[in-house]
């Protein structure tokens, strides 16, 4: 299993959403190629990957409707699935 932040759900949805930068300050290159072999790997292995709601949330207030188009392109996965977030209880 495998979490991913706003970040890499941005990126995999958008791959033309801008380019992240490295630790040095430049633009990492061949993101999209990085991103489509992560997640072709991902499937090879059938590790589940997650999405935590504030992620999501993140992503579709910077996105809105186009990213829930895309998202659209996912429901049929056999591995997908939403869970509801469980309030935490001190």
């Amino acid at each position: 299993m495998v979490v991913f932040d706003a970040t890499m759900l941005l990126l995999l949805l958008r791959p033309n959403s801008g380019r992240p930068r490295d630790s040095a300050g430049n633009p990492v290159s061949q993101v999209e190629e990085r991103i489509a072999h992560l997640v072709q790997r991902l499937e090879r292995m059938r590790t589940r990957i997650i999405v935590p709601t504030p992620a999501l949330s993140e992503v579709l207030v910077h996105a809105g409707l186009l990213v829930l188009r895309s998202l659209r392109r996912y429901p049929g996965t056999p591995r997908s699935r939403s869970y509801r977030s469980m309030p935490l209880r001190p």
